[in-house]
């Protein structure tokens, strides 16, 4: 009886966010905190889990790099400097992000000092815009920096579906299939609500190694494509001007050549060539191993 009672609890929650997933595809682009925080909560409650989402958590997130943020901003953002070039000329020409647009990206320590203001409007001094080849620009304000609260954090709803494919089931490990049951296995991450309800409606079960990420993983990844090798000098050189810009999750400071950037535990951590040198070399041996298996 305890697992007929779990499987069709099981159903149900699955059911609940499959639902939820569709109807984020009716949502806007991007959602204010308050808003994000109630659909995640929901998600927490189809999963099985308690609802613990608030504007605060995910304020936090966002210090410590785990959740992409964008800035609604409430004035211009005049450009002083982009990236590492020359500062442009104080005129009217200079580049600019006008009032009411979403698309700049907030830095954790930007985050930190909205955290830490409780409430107060802080000085947007420098932010991140991703280009149309997905690289990540950064951009430095000209004077008067504009002013942002809690009320202009926004997050994308592609960010709100990561999380919430990322949240651990409390039933069984339930996948949530788009047809609604509920599997044992584990399926692949997809990347969208659009994927997870119009992926295959095949009945067989699909099966995945978990694999565990680490926070510079996928700023290595994006390094090691735009340097088109692996080679530690290489993908060292692209990385070092990603912790310039402040690329999530470095900070944009160096110690002694190493690049700093917030680990798993919100602490500052060095990456210095001999540890890159080290994931690189892990990183090839683990798909060799998987050759392997194949």
């Amino acid at each position: 009886m305890k697992n007929l009672a779990a499987e069709a609890h099981a159903e149900s929650a699955s059911d609940e966010l499959v639902e939820l997933l569709a109807s984020l595809e009716e949502i806007a682009h991007v959602e204010p905190l308050e808003e994000a925080a109630r659909i995640l909560n929901l998600a927490c409650i189809a999963k099985g889990q308690p609802a613990t989402f608030s504007v605060e958590r995910l304020l936090k997130r966002a210090v410590h790099a785990k959740v992409r943020m964008s800035v609604a901003l409430p004035e211009h953002f005049h450009v002083h400097r982009k990236n590492e070039a020359k500062p442009f000329a104080d005129t009217p020409y200079r580049p600019m992000f006008p009032a009411g647009s979403d698309c700049l990206l907030l830095l954790p320590h930007a985050a930190s000092e909205i955290y830490q203001a409780r409430g107060s409007a802080v000085q947007l001094r420098r932010a991140a815009c991703p280009a149309p080849d997905g690289t990540i620009n950064s951009y430095v304000a000209a004077q008067p920096y504009p002013n942002i609260s809690l009320v202009d954090l926004r997050i994308e709803r592609e960010e709100i579906v990561r999380i919430i494919q990322e949240m651990p089931n409390a039933v069984n490990a339930i996948a949530v299939e788009p047809s609604g049951t509920a599997l044992a296995d584990s399926a692949p991450p997809v990347k969208s609500a659009v994927d997870v309800i119009s992926a295959t409606t095949s009945p067989t079960v699909r099966h995945s190694l978990k694999v565990r990420r680490n926070v510079l993983d996928t700023a290595i990844e994006r390094a090691i494509e735009k340097a088109q090798n692996e080679k530690t000098a290489d993908v060292f050189l692209v990385l070092r001007d990603m912790a310039l810009n402040e690329v999530p999750p470095f900070t944009g400071t160096l110690e002694d050549g190493a690049l700093m950037y917030t680990n798993e535990k919100g602490e500052v951590a060095p990456l210095s060539k001999g540890r890159l040198d080290g994931r690189l070399r892990r990183r090839r041996q683990a798909s060799i191993s998987v050759d392997k298996r194949r």
